[in-house]
């Protein structure tokens, strides 16, 4: 737990001078006021906010500008506000030495975050006040026609950015960006997924005991390697567009496997596109949240140019950021190289695809392959599926036999008998079963 330093002093039981303009708040709940003082001066003023003290929350609220107000009057440097809040703490903090317009109540995450905003923070970097006043402009800017996904900047606003003094910039931990493109284009946390492929494939996986993922330059969509830098240099967002000639080393370590939401197992137009026009297979996995995290695979819905308006929402919001500019620093994602794989243009948005994705690490050795139709030669890594040894993060649990699956009735007894021989990790007794789909010839 931080402390406060000396030469600050911490006094509780402090009142602000009554205003009119504060609506009324039992009068007890000003006797859990605190400040904190510097040299004797006037430094922090805490307003704390009890959920049982509330006689309309609504009206509360809105003091708090009021409160915040009195204690500039007053002589504080800084005014917090700490509530109770959608059953969590939370505490509201302002600059007090910043105009109105420069300075709002921003939320901070913990009191080890507050107490270093208010006694640690270099002088010489962007606060961490500065940056969340940036974000807050951009999530309340009255021009946006199209706002920005709120819960996804207010997410940002509660986060400690990082400044680097040398290059210029502000970045977010790993983790932090993990939740933060997780909230913007959200997270797949349904418990199964589904993937469509081929009976061959399906075969491989039995016979060799392993799944694999492959390199995103094989893909069907040919702009998978730079449309969202393409869409961002178009809107000033950066200068940088890879190229597969400039950057082939990288790219093909982005290594994919494409999936689709659970609803959407045995669907015809589905099955006509990536199950081999309805001869492939549905193959139905649980996720296993734990090896996800601990293998390092993203897992995430797609995002797609809107249809109606032909703008990527979820991509202006990154290239504002990447624009905005904090005492000189400017934004920077440090897994960019990741997260731009996760946009697509809108001819694909009927797919509503969830893209696994997986970056190739110094250890893991490549096996190459000419893929299908494209013929393009391709890296894919390998993972093992052995029961007791699994290495995959997504489980088989059912498998699905396309409407125009080969000798279906036949050929589910015989995959139901390699599963069995081969001993792979399973999702309960995963079943073998036909489409519901008739007639499609």
């Amino acid at each position: 737990m931080a402390r406060i330093p000396v030469p600050y002093k911490l006094r509780i039981g402090y009142r602000l001078p009554i205003s009119d303009d504060i609506p009324l708040i039992e009068t007890n709940d000003a006797d859990l006021d605190a400040i904190i003082t510097k040299d004797g001066e006037n430094y922090a003023f805490f307003k704390i906010e009890l959920r049982s003290v509330y006689y309309y929350e609504e009206n509360v609220e809105k003091s708090y500008p009021h409160v915040a107000n009195r204690a500039k009057d007053a002589g504080f440097a800084y005014a917090i506000v700490y509530r109770e809040y959608r059953d969590k703490e939370e505490f509201l903090i302002r600059d007090l030495r910043k105009s109105l317009s420069q300075s709002h109540l921003l939320p901070v995450a913990t009191f080890d975050e507050l107490m270093y905003i208010l006694f640690d923070e270099p002088s010489a970097m962007p606060s961490q006040l500065d940056w969340k006043m940036g974000i807050w402009k951009l999530l309340n800017d009255p021009n946006k026609e199209n706002g920005h996904n709120r819960e996804a900047f207010e997410y940002l606003l509660k986060l400690h950015v990082h400044f680097d003094a040398a290059t210029k910039q502000c970045y977010l931990t790993p983790d932090d960006e993990r939740g933060f493109f997780g909230k913007l284009f959200y997270s797949y946390n349904d418990e199964y997924i589904c993937r469509y492929t081929t009976y061959e494939t399906l075969e491989r996986i039995l016979r060799t005991k392993k799944q694999s993922v492959c390199s995103v330059v094989c893909m069907n969509d040919e702009t998978e390697c730079y449309y969202a830098d393409e869409y961002l240099k178009e809107r000033g967002g950066t200068d940088d567009v890879d190229s597969l000639e400039s950057n082939y080393v990288e790219l093909n370590k982005c290594q994919i496997s494409s999936c689709t939401d659970v609803r959407s197992a045995d669907k015809l137009s589905l099955w006509r596109l990536y199950g081999d026009d309805a001869k492939g297979v549905c193959l139905k996995f649980k996720v296993d949240q734990k090896l996800l995290k601990q293998k390092g695979f993203f897992l995430y819905h797609m995002s797609y140019t809107y249809l109606l308006s032909g703008q990527h929402y979820e991509l202006d919001s990154i290239s504002d950021l990447k624009k905005l500019k904090v005492k000189g620093f400017t934004f920077d994602f440090k897994m960019w190289h990741i997260w731009k794989h996760f946009f697509k243009p809108v001819h694909y948005w009927d797919e509503h695809e969830v893209r696994l994705l997986y970056f190739k690490k110094d250890t893991d050795e490549y096996k190459w392959i000419k893929t299908g139709d494209s013929q393009i030669l391709a890296p894919v890594i390998e993972f093992g599926i052995e029961k007791g040894k699994n290495e995959f993060p997504l489980v088989l649990s059912e498998i699905i036999l396309g409407p125009k699956f080969p000798e279906a009735a036949t050929n589910a007894v015989q995959i139901k008998y390699l599963k069995e021989l081969q001993q792979i990790e399973e999702d309960g007794d995963c079943p073998v079963k036909l489409s519901k789909i008739k007639g499609y010839r």
